[in-house]
């Protein structure tokens, strides 16, 4: 049908280019993004999330996944708004979509960090019940 509206030549390369695929993704599960000091008190401050997004054209660029510096993105950027000092019970995802070309791969990558934003109340002595 695509070819009866345009000459034969131009209907690879218009596909090549409106073609897209899901690429590699990546699940971790982060029980604690930081160190807590023992006998501490935390106040949930209840659920965040932060997504960053980053492209990257191949042969030029490289992508690296997992990337640690787009988690910390991601993870500062949740943190942003709650006033919370960590997150626990936490996830990382990433998802990427890749665009092919006829000499380039444009790489479009999603990452995401969600869970529980605390904020540490007390740090000292905790009474047993």
């Amino acid at each position: 049908m695509l070819s009866s509206f345009l000459p034969r030549a131009l209907v690879l390369p218009i596909l090549l280019a409106t073609a897209a695929c899901t690429g590699p993704s990546l699940f971790v599960p982060m029980p604690q993004s930081n160190f807590t000091l023992p006998n501490s008190n935390l106040v949930p401050m209840g659920h965040v999330k932060g997504t960053v997004n980053a492209t990257y054209v191949y042969p030029i660029q490289s992508p690296v996944i997992p990337d640690a510096r787009m988690q910390r993105e991601a993870y500062a950027k949740a943190l942003q708004g709650s006033g919370g000092d960590l997150i626990i019970d936490g996830d990382y995802a990433v998802r990427t979509t890749l665009i092919p070309l006829i000499f380039l791969q444009v790489y479009t990558v999603e990452g995401t960090v969600e869970g529980t934003a605390v904020k540490v109340a007390e740090i000292g002595e905790r009474p047993l019940r």
